[in-house]
C-alpha cells in the first residue's frame, strides 16, 4: 500500500465518475485534477477530495509544490501549470503590493478583510476573548490547517487592538485599506483604521525577507538540485510515452509484466500500476529493498520508499535516491504480439528529480495546535467583574454591548458580589427592589453616561465606582470587587484549559459517546450497531465464541485502529449474520456492515475470510496468534456493563455501617473515579472497559515498558529509534490508547515512559478493585451492597472521632509537617479511620522488635485504595522497568504529610485524597543523599532513607505504645546541605515490614 503524506495531490482522473468539491460538476477522464488530503469520515486514513484546477486554487493554499504528492508524475506541461500558479498566488498576497487594477480600482487583499462583527459569538485569536456585536474585526484567511483545508480556508478573526499587534506575525503589512471591506466602512472607522493601520517596512537583507514558506516561488526554491529542467524534462516525456502505451494495454498484461519483474501489484488502482510500470520500463527493473527486501515506490520530492516491514512492528523507512536496477524483462509471448515493446530496448538510468523538504504539513500542525492559545494581553477596564442595572429597552441593549466592549459582564440579579448598579440618581429616592437589595449588600449605584465618559479617557473603574457612587451607602468596593475578579479569574481559567482541550479537538472527537449501552446474550453483547441485538446472538461452538475486537496502532503512519468482527445467529430462525465494524479509536471516523448469509457454513467461511484478512492468523489458529508486518491483533474484551456496577442501588436491606464508613466504601469502589483514572491515561474505555483488565495483559504490559527503557538508554541513535518503535507500537497494542486524530505518542524518554509506568500501576490496582466488585457470594442478596463491599476488603475501619487522643495527634501530625514548599494547597482532615488489616499482624509480628518504629504517611490515588485495603501495601513487580523508582522498588514513606499528600493526585475539580499513617519497622537504615537504586540492602540493614535539608523537630516526637515514633515536631533545618533531596524519604523492601495503622481523608484547599 502506497502512503500519501502531502497535503494535496495531482494526477489524472482515472474516470468521469469525480466531482469537483467546489463547483459540483464532474471531472472529465484523463483530465489533470487536484485534491486536498483530508481524514476520511470512514476509515482510519486520509481520502482525497478532488478540485478542477481553477477551482483547486480558489479554495487552496499549498505553499510550494512540496506539498503536492504525485507532482513529478505528472506532465511536465501540467507541472509548469501548477507552477506558474503558484508564484501569481504569492505575488498576489504580496503584503506591500501598491498596484491598482486596471480599472483603476485599488487591488485589495484576499488574505484579510475587515467587517462589523455579525454577532458576539466569534471568538478572537489573538487574546481568545469575544468580539462584541458590531465591532470592528479583522480575519486572516487560514488555508493551512487540516479543518480549513477541508472548507477551503476559514477566517480566523481578531480584535482591531489584537490585529495591530499580531500583524507583522500574520504577514500584513501593508495599508489599511488593502483589507477586503474597508469601503464598507463607516468614515470615521475608515479612518481610525488607516491611523492604526500605515503600511510597514521592514529593514531585512532579501535573504531574510523570504521565508521557507510565504518567500519565492517554488520553482525558484529547487534550483538547489544539480539537474536541469531540460534533463528533467525530457525523463518526463520518456515516461509518458510508456505510460501512454500501457493505457492501450489491458490491465491483465500490465500485471503479468510487474509479475514478470518480480513487482508488486498495487491493489485495485490502474493509476498506480501505469505509474510503476512505465518507470522501470524508463529506467529499469526496481531491486527489493536492501533492508527488509520490500517494494521500492517512487514518491514525488522525495525518492524511492520502501513500503514493506523490517519485522511484525516496525516497518522499514528505506528512501533511496539512486535505487539498484536490472533490465526490464518482457515475456516471449507478450512480445511477440506487440509491435511497440517489440522495439522497446532497457536502458537502466537513474530517475532524475528535484528533492524537497516538507515543510507546509508539519507548519499547519503548529498552527492548529496554536487554537486557543492566548498571544495577546489586552488590558480591559471591566475585566471579571459584573454589574447589574435598572435600565430597559434600547438604554439596557447599549449598556450591553459597552459593558461587554469594556470586558464587563451583565446580570440579571443583585447579589453581593457585583461591582455596582447602574442606574440614575433618581432611582435610589423611588427605592425599587434592586435598590433595595444595593443597599443590603452596600453595593455601589452609578450613573452609567458619566461612568463610560471617563472610562472612554482612560480612568480606573474600581476608583470611579467609589468617586461616582450616588448612593449614601458602600464603601467597600475594592475589597469586594478585587475579590470577585480572582475568583472569576480562576473560574476563567479552568473554563479556558476545558474550552482549549475541547477547541483543540477534531470534529471527530467532540461528538464521541463516553459509553454505549450494551444487551447481553449468554454473556456476550451483540454490537448494537448491527440493529440485532433483539433477535439475534453472538455464535458460540463447543464454547469458542465467534467474536474478534482487532486493533493497529502504529507510530510511524499515525494509526490507531480498531476492527469488530461477529458472527449472529438468530435467536429463533436458522439465519446468519457476520457484523463488522471500523475505525479509529476514541472517535467517530469509521463505518460498519451487516451482511446475511443463506447459510452458517457460508457465514463461517466469510467470518473466517474477514478474521484472515485483518490479521493474516486463520481463524483456526487463533489460540496460537503471531502478529503479521502491518496486521492487527485481538485485543481481551468484556462486554459486561459498567454501569451496573454501583453502589447507589436501592436495597431494602439496613447497612450496618456507620455514615462516614459507608461515605468511604462509595469512595473506594466509585466507577466514575476509575474511569476518570482510565480517561486521565488517554486510555480507550470502549477497547479495554474496566472489568477486562487481565494481570497477564498488564504483566506484557510491564516487560514491554521494561524493554523500552533499556532500548531509550541506546547510544546507536537508528538502533534506537527502530526498537523504541517496535516497542511503543507493541504496548499500544496491549493497552489500546484513545489519542483521538492524533499520531499515537512516541514512548522515547524517561519522562513518557514514567507516565506509562504510573499508569499500569493504577490499572493493576483499579482491576484488583473492580474485581471484588464483580464477584459474586451467596451472602451477598442479604446484605446491604455497602456491607458486602466492606467485607471484601478483610479490613476492619472503625471511625475516630475528633474528641479521642488518636484524632488530635493525627490533627497535629498534619499541622506541623505541611512544607513550606507544597504552600499551593492546605489540609483539612474530614475523617480519619482506625484500620486493621486481617492477617497483618501476624505478618508484622516478627519485625516488632525491630528498634527504630515509625508511624510514617504513605500517599496514593483514591482508586488505589481499595486494592492497598484489601491486599496491602505492595512493591512492583519484578516485570516492572527500573525506572522511576530513587531507591529502587520498595515501598516509599515520607514524615512531611505534603510530601505524601503529593501522591494523591488532587485536583480543583477533585479535592478528596487519602492517606495512610503506617507503623514501619526502619532498624538499621542504609542513608543516602542522592538517587542509588538498590536491589539489595547491605548486610545488617533494614532499610532505607533518603536524607532531606528539613525534617521534623525530633526533639518534639511522640512516642506511642510499643516506643513507636510519631515524628510530628515543626520542620527544621538537617543541617545537611550536600543533599539532592528536599526532605525525608523512608523505603523498605519487605512488605511484611509495614502495618497499616490509620487512614485519613482529608480535603485539598487550593490556594490558587
Amino acid at each position: 500500500m502506497e502512503i500519501e503524506e502531502s497535503p494535496y495531490r495531482a494526477e489524472y482522473a482515472k474516470s468521469g465518475r469525480s466531482k469537483c468539491k467546489a463547483c459540483k460538476e464532474g471531472i472529465e477522464k484523463d483530465h489533470l485534477r487536484l485534491a486536498v488530503m483530508i481524514q476520511s469520515p470512514m476509515f482510519d486514513g486520509k481520502q482525497p477530495n478532488w478540485y478542477h484546477f481553477n477551482c483547486f486554487f480558489a479554495k487552496q493554499r499549498p505553499k510550494t509544490v512540496a506539498d503536492i504528492g504525485h507532482f513529478d508524475s505528472i506532465r511536465w506541461e501540467d507541472q509548469e501549470k501548477i507552477k506558474t500558479k503558484l508564484e501569481s498566488l504569492i505575488g498576489t498576497a504580496d503584503p506591500v503590493s501598491t498596484k491598482k487594477k486596471s480599472n483603476g480600482k485599488k487591488k485589495e487583499n484576499k488574505n484579510f478583510n475587515v467587517e462589523y462583527a455579525k454577532s458576539g459569538r466569534a471568538v478572537c485569536c489573538g487574546c481568545q476573548d469575544k468580539i462584541v456585536k458590531d465591532d470592528i474585526r479583522i480575519g486572516k484567511m487560514d488555508y493551512d490547517t487540516d479543518e480549513a483545508r477541508r472548507f477551503g480556508g476559514i477566517n480566523r478573526w481578531h480584535h482591531l487592538e489584537c490585529f495591530v499587534k499580531l500583524r507583522q506575525d500574520l504577514g500584513f503589512l501593508d495599508l489599511a485599506s488593502s483589507l477586503t471591506g474597508y469601503d464598507n466602512l463607516r468614515e470615521v472607522d475608515r479612518t481610525n483604521l488607516n491611523n492604526v493601520l500605515p503600511r510597514m517596512t521592514i529593514k531585512t537583507t532579501t535573504a531574510d525577507n523570504l521565508d521557507e514558506t510565504d518567500g519565492p516561488s517554488s520553482s525558484k526554491k529547487m534550483k538547489s538540485n544539480n539537474h536541469s529542467d531540460l534533463e528533467i524534462k525530457k525523463q518526463n516525456k520518456l515516461i509518458f510515452k510508456y505510460r501512454d502505451y500501457l493505457k492501450t494495454c489491458p490491465i491483465k498484461i500490465c500485471k503479468e509484466l510487474l509479475e514478470y519483474n518480480k513487482q508488486n501489484i498495487p491493489e485495485a488502482n490502474h493509476g498506480a500500476i501505469y505509474d510503476r510500470l512505465s518507470d522501470l520500463l524508463a529506467f529499469g527493473t526496481l531491486l527489493p529493498c536492501d533492508e527488509c527486501e520490500g517494494q521500492l515506490v517512487f514518491r514525488s520530492g522525495i525518492g524511492y520508499q520502501c513500503l514493506g516491514y523490517k519485522n511484525e512492528w516496525l516497518k522499514c523507512d528505506k528512501v533511496m535516491v539512486e535505487p539498484r536496477r536490472v533490465e526490464f524483462k518482457i515475456p516471449l509471448h507478450i512480445l511477440e504480439n506487440d509491435d511497440f515493446l517489440m522495439k522497446y530496448k532497457c536502458k537502466i538510468q537513474n530517475r532524475l528529480f528535484e528533492k524537497s523538504d516538507k515543510t507546509s504539513t508539519k507548519q499547519s500542525s503548529t498552527v492548529q495546535n496554536d487554537k486557543g492559545v492566548v498571544k495577546v494581553t489586552r488590558i480591559l477596564p471591566l475585566k471579571n467583574m459584573e454589574f447589574t442595572t435598572l435600565l430597559k429597552g434600547s438604554e439596557l441593549k447599549q449598556i450591553k454591548l459597552k459593558v461587554a466592549k469594556f470586558g464587563g459582564t451583565i446580570v440579571s440579579h443583585c447579589t453581593n458580589k457585583i461591582a455596582a448598579v447602574f442606574a440614575n440618581p433618581d432611582s435610589i429616592i423611588k427605592k425599587g427592589v434592586k435598590i433595595k437589595e444595593a443597599e443590603s449588600f452596600e453595593i455601589e449605584v452609578v450613573e452609567p453616561i458619566a461612568f463610560f465618559d471617563a472610562i472612554d479617557k482612560g480612568g480606573n473603574a474600581i476608583e470611579l465606582i467609589v468617586q461616582q457612587n450616588c448612593a449614601p451607602w458602600g464603601g467597600k468596593a475594592k475589597e469586594r470587587i478585587e475579590k470577585r475578579q480572582k475568583e472569576l479569574e480562576f473560574d476563567y481559567k479552568n473554563k479556558s484549559n476545558l474550552k482549549s482541550k475541547i477547541s483543540g479537538k477534531s470534529m471527530y472527537e467532540k461528538s464521541v459517546p463516553t459509553s454505549v449501552k450494551l444487551t447481553l446474550k449468554g454473556g456476550i453483547a451483540v454490537e448494537p450497531q448491527s440493529a440485532l441485538e433483539h433477535k439475534a446472538h453472538v455464535f458460540k461452538q463447543n464454547n469458542e465464541v465467534w467474536n474478534a475486537n482487532l486493533c493497529l496502532s502504529d507510530v510511524q503512519t499515525g494509526k490507531n485502529s480498531y476492527y469488530k468482527l461477529q458472527l449472529l445467529e438468530s435467536d429463533n430462525k436458522n439465519r446468519y449474520w457476520v457484523f463488522r465494524s471500523w475505525g479509529r479509536i476514541g472517535t467517530t471516523i469509521g463505518g460498519f456492515k451487516t451482511d446475511e448469509y443463506k447459510s452458517l457454513q457460508e457465514a463461517k467461511q466469510n467470518f473466517e475470510f474477514y478474521y484472515e484478512d485483518q490479521t493474516g492468523n486463520a481463524w483456526r489458529n487463533r489460540n496460537h496468534f503471531v502478529k503479521m508486518p502491518g496486521k492487527k491483533v485481538p485485543v481481551e474484551t468484556d462486554y459486561g456493563q459498567d454501569e451496573s456496577k454501583t453502589l447507589d442501588s436501592i436495597s431494602n436491606i439496613p447497612c450496618k455501617l456507620p455514615e462516614p464508613v459507608q461515605r468511604l466504601i462509595r469512595l473506594l469502589f466509585d466507577v466514575e473515579s476509575m474511569k476518570k483514572v482510565m480517561y486521565e491515561f488517554e486510555l480507550d474505555l470502549q477497547k479495554m472497559p474496566l472489568g477486562k483488565l487481565s494481570r497477564n495483559q498488564l504483566q506484557q504490559a510491564y516487560t514491554t515498558l521494561n524493554e523500552l527503557n533499556s532500548m531509550i538508554e541506546l547510544s546507536d541513535e537508528k538502533s534506537k529509534r527502530d526498537n523504541v518503535i517496535m516497542a511503543t507500537n507493541k504496548f499500544y497494542s496491549l493497552i489500546p490508547h484513545d489519542f483521538g486524530i492524533k499520531t499515537p505518542q512516541l514512548i522515547d524518554s524517561k519522562e513518557i515512559l514514567n507516565s506509562k509506568l504510573e499508569m499500569i500501576g493504577s490499572l493493576m490496582e483499579i482491576q484488583i478493585a473492580y474485581s471484588m466488585m464483580d464477584s459474586k457470594t451467596s451472602e451477598d442478596s442479604m446484605l446491604h451492597p455497602l456491607d458486602t463491599h466492606y467485607m471484601k476488603l478483610n479490613c476492619a475501619i472503625d471511625v475516630l472521632h475528633s474528641d479521642m487522643n488518636e484524632f488530635n495527634i493525627i490533627q497535629q501530625y498534619i499541622t506541623n509537617t505541611h512544607a513550606e514548599t507544597h504552600s499551593s494547597y492546605s489540609l483539612n482532615i474530614k475523617d480519619v479511620f482506625k484500620v486493621v488489616r486481617s492477617g497483618e499482624e501476624k505478618r508484622f509480628k516478627p519485625f516488632k522488635k525491630l528498634h527504630n518504629r515509625k508511624l510514617l504517611w504513605h500517599g496514593s490515588r483514591i482508586t488505589n485504595f481499595a486494592a492497598i485495603l484489601s491486599q496491602g501495601l505492595r512493591i512492583a513487580p519484578k516485570e516492572a522497568p527500573v525506572t522511576g523508582y530513587m531507591f529502587g522498588k520498595g515501598i516509599y514513606f515520607a514524615d512531611m504529610v505534603s510530601k505524601s499528600a503529593n501522591y494523591c493526585m488532587a485536583s480543583h475539580g477533585n479535592n478528596t485524597g487519602l492517606l495512610l499513617l503506617c507503623e514501619v519497622a526502619l532498624g538499621n537504615m542504609d542513608e543516602y543523599k542522592a538517587s542509588e537504586y538498590i536491589e539489595k540492602l547491605p548486610a545488617g540493614k533494614h532499610s532505607c532513607m533518603g536524607i532531606g535539608r528539613t525534617k521534623p523537630d525530633p526533639a518534639e516526637s511522640l512516642f506511642i505504645e510499643d516506643k513507636i515514633e510519631v515524628p510530628l515536631g515543626k520542620p527544621i533545618s538537617s543541617n545537611i546541605n550536600d543533599t539532592s533531596l528536599l526532605y525525608n524519604e523512608f523505603i523498605v523492601y519487605d512488605i511484611s515490614q509495614v502495618k497499616l495503622r490509620y487512614l485519613v481523608k482529608v480535603d485539598f484547599n487550593f490556594n490558587y
